[in-house]
């Protein structure tokens, strides 16, 4: 946010605030949305954050870094732990929906659990730095980039499946529906009654003058009979009713955040030369599971037995052929007396060894010296040296990619380091769910010291690589309509230079056309003929810290935990007003409720 601006805001100037709404209201309301997936809840937190942006915003002693958007997101992300309360006056509205060419990317999103969703949208639509939406959620940065990463590899697949593509059109697209102009979603149509009832919200908080509330004048027809007449007069005072009503409601809201202490907030966007590097990206199949020994073998006896003696201890190694334990086995055999033809049993003690059918790994020793067991009761569990397997889940646009033999990297949570294994076995039976098919394929590596049964472990194959060619950071590209570009270091810098904002304006910068192409979620492949190796460009990267407290939360623009100010909007925003009896469909369409709507809210 340039100082401009944030001077124009503490002043409360009717045309920044009214310029801040047609810049972010569709971002608002798409983030909102998709925080709660439920409209009624939706747009009192968008409300709610709105208002909360803009407390912070007059209280603050210097002007933020940040942008308005990222702030709003910041605001929402916070309140994804404890949303308002549902209000039934927004429950008809329609859901935000972007254009047609890019709902393959929004249509998984209800999928994706919510704080990883949500951690993905602020960063992509929010311009939230993963730093801080990491000190928003609690988290540490390398587990906000995985659970981000994630959610966008969940999405791209998912678009793969629907549109039947994993070419570099794709890509091409996805990158320009999430560029950091916000044009992917400029297709969302903001329903009037909540521009209304937001623009009516700023303009009861900053005290507009009354006839600035909106642009557009309520227009009455022209005399009709007296029935129909007094019909309208009706419904122009219930909606004036209403209207004055949600009014007041928010004025409550928004004394109680008057009533807060001052916050201020320390926001700081830094610019970073990196270099451009050369090399390639992979497309890959990637999914987890948990590991299983190849060979995994259960030792007991066949006869009823008593353990004398253990010859090893859980976590012990045995080489093939090694005494696990003795046992005396209680043998009982049935004889027939031929010449009296009587059946007798004979009772016989024999000492039995059970050994390691393999070189292994002791990993159950259930019983003790002196236990009396049953026949086939469990004495020891051997685990093999010769390996572990892995089942994954491959999608049917990927399974013919997929081939006996091919590489495999995977990735054990609980030890350090990767291994390289192979597919070993293919299942042609696919799995049918959700009008899509799954097939499941079993990957294979060595036994390692540390790694047992069960672990957790992920594990990516690669099926497509694009060749060499020049590499960037995929937040680096920015994206115009459909041209794609690059922002050239300044003369003199180094990499890993920083510029503050104010020592480096993106404006005096050479920028520079390029063509992308393939894409690993962090680097992306470009071509242009103005670039080569080596040559430095800027990324921005954003960060926020919070100082002073409220006597409610101690969050500020951007740092916190989740929760920020808590609470659900009071009044009548906050649910408890009932609104049983209005359809907001029946409000007017095309614009606001114009200057009829300021003279109610006085």
């Amino acid at each position: 946010m340039d100082i401009e601006q944030f001077r124009q805001i503490k002043r409360k100037n009717e045309k920044a605030l009214e310029k801040l709404m047609e810049t972010h209201i569709r971002c608002a309301w798409f983030l909102s949305f998709h925080a709660v997936q439920d409209t009624a809840t939706a747009a009192p937190m968008m409300m709610e954050a709105w208002t909360r942006v803009l407390e912070k915003l007059f209280a603050a002693k210097e002007h933020p870094k940040e942008s308005f958007k990222a702030l709003l997101a910041a605001e929402i992300l916070r309140m994804l732990k404890d949303p308002p309360e549902a209000d039934s006056a927004f429950a008809s509205l329609e859901p935000p929906a972007v254009q047609p060419r890019f709902r393959v990317f929004t249509e998984h999103l209800k999928e994706i659990e919510d704080v990883k969703r949500m951690a993905y949208l602020c960063q992509t639509f929010g311009s939230l730095s993963t730093a801080a939406i990491a000190e928003i959620l609690g988290y540490t940065i390398e587990y906000t980039k995985e659970i981000i990463q994630d959610a966008s590899s969940e999405i791209m697949q998912h678009a793969k499946k629907e549109r039947k593509s994993s070419g570099t059109d794709l890509i091409s697209l996805s990158t320009v529906f999430r560029s950091s102009d916000g044009k992917g979603l400029d297709g969302i149509n903001v329903p009037v009654f909540l521009t209304a009832s937001l623009r009516h919200s700023m303009a009861k908080y900053i005290d507009l003058p009354k006839n600035t509330a909106g642009k557009e004048k309520i227009k009455m027809s022209s005399p009709a009979p007296k029935k129909k007449k007094t019909s309208k007069v009706r419904k122009i005072i219930i909606l004036v009713t209403v209207i004055c009503l949600l009014a007041a409601g928010i004025g409550f809201a928004v004394s109680r955040l008057a009533a807060r202490n001052q916050i201020a907030a320390e926001i700081t966007t830094i610019y970073k030369a990196e270099e451009i590097t050369y090399g390639d990206v992979d497309s890959t199949i990637s999914g987890s599971g948990n590991l299983s020994p190849v060979t995994n073998e259960i030792l007991s006896c066949e006869n009823p037995c008593t353990v004398d003696t253990l010859h090893v201890a859980v976590g012990d190694t045995v080489e093939e052929g090694d005494v696990i334990a003795v046992v005396t086995a209680t043998i009982t055999e049935t004889v027939m007396d031929e010449a009296t033809r009587e059946i007798t049993e004979n009772v016989t003690e024999k000492e039995v060894e059970i050994t390691a059918p393999c070189d292994g790994l002791v990993t159950e020793l259930p019983v003790c010296e002196g236990d009396a067991l049953q026949a086939g009761a469990e004495i020891a569990i051997v685990m093999g040296t010769d390996g572990f397997t892995l089942n994954l889940s491959v999608d049917e646009l990927d399974i013919a990619n997929v081939a006996i033999g091919q590489e495999v990297t995977v990735t054990v949570d609980a030890v350090n380091g990767t291994y390289t294994g192979a597919v070993s076995n293919l299942s042609y039976n696919g799995s049918a769910s959700g009008g899509t098919t799954a097939y499941q394929i079993t990957a294979e590596i060595d036994y390692a010291e540390g790694i047992y049964s069960g672990m957790s472990a992920s594990a990516e194959i690669v099926i497509e690589s694009s060749g060499e060619g020049l590499l960037v950071p995929v937040d680096a590209v920015r994206t115009s309509g459909d041209e794609s570009y690059v922002y050239l270091a300044p003369s003199g810098a180094e990499s890993g230079s920083e510029y503050a904002q104010e020592e480096l304006s993106l404006e005096d910068l050479t920028k520079c056309t390029v063509e992308t192409g393939m894409s690993d979620g962090s680097y992306i492949m470009i071509e242009s003929d103005e670039l080569a190796e080596g040559d430095l460009i800027i990324l921005t990267e954003v960060s926020t810290t919070a100082t002073g407290s409220d006597s409610e939360s101690s969050s500020g623009f951007g740092g916190g935990s989740m929760g920020g100010f808590g609470g659900g909007m009071p009044g009548g925003m906050g649910g408890n007003m009932d609104f049983s009896d209005f359809d907001p469909s029946q409000m007017p369409q095309g614009g606001g409720f114009g200057g009829g709507m300021g003279s109610f809210g006085g």
